[in-house]
């Protein structure tokens, strides 16, 4: 008998927060430890993924 496949909502964030592209690493950084983040993308003005830091 197989595993049953858990949704998607238990990995994924449904509002993710991220930071653009021309931030500074120190406000990345920093916005990260206030909200208690271990990962944060890093998004262009058109809204596409730049970056991301795991």
């Amino acid at each position: 008998m197989s595993k049953p496949i858990p949704h998607i909502q238990k990995y994924m964030t449904m509002n993710p927060k991220s930071v653009e592209k021309d931030q500074s690493l120190y406000e990345a950084a920093t916005f990260m430890q206030k909200e208690g983040f271990r990962h944060l993308p890093v998004i262009f003005i058109m809204e596409k993924l730049k970056a991301y830091f795991p």
